[in-house]
């Protein structure tokens, strides 16, 4: 799942990578039709990148909070709380462990 979620984020983000591209063939496309200025078309380019900027950054937003609400409903603990749930396991390990194994002098007492 997590393979998943990282796929649609990156391909998401793949199509914002290419909005440059994109904004400035459509600028040269506008200034041979005559519908824009040479003088204007970095500023036409400029504008859509900034208005591209923003819809990515409401778009990671969107997605972070999306999988937040997924990973709360399918009850998948986060990166820290699972870490931490391990530190606890590997303590309680330990402490099992140091109680279970007997002391040299408990061995020979027994003898």
């Amino acid at each position: 799942m997590d393979n998943l979620l990282r796929k649609t984020t990156m391909a998401g983000l793949g199509l914002f990578t290419s909005s440059r591209e994109k904004a400035e063939k459509k600028a040269k496309e506008l200034v041979e039709k005559g519908e824009l200025s040479k003088n204007e078309e970095a500023k036409f380019v400029k504008k859509t990148m900034d208005y591209t900027e923003k819809n990515k950054k409401q778009f990671e937003k969107k997605l972070e909070e999306s999988i937040e609400k997924i990973m709360r409903k399918i009850n998948i603990p986060r990166r820290k709380e699972f870490e931490e749930l391990k530190k606890e396991v590997t303590q309680i390990k330990k402490q099992t462990s140091s109680k279970q194994t007997p002391s040299k002098t408990q061995v020979k007492k027994k003898k």
